[in-house]
């Protein structure tokens, strides 16, 4: 799993070792904003989508 900015930029990465249904990030590094959450196998992205941080 990867998280980036609006600008592009990889802010969090996590390797996800089973498949899960829920994953729990500490976002204490992330400011508030809008980012995008991509899941990735084998070196393809599978999916993207956005999330918002709001605190």
């Amino acid at each position: 799993m990867r998280i980036s900015n609006v600008l592009g930029q990889e802010v969090y990465s996590q390797k996800l070792n089973r498949p899960m249904y829920k994953v729990q990030i500490d976002g204490s590094a992330l400011h508030d904003g809008l980012y995008y959450y991509s899941l990735v196998v084998d070196g393809v992205v599978k999916l993207t989508k956005t999330m918002s941080v709001i605190r």
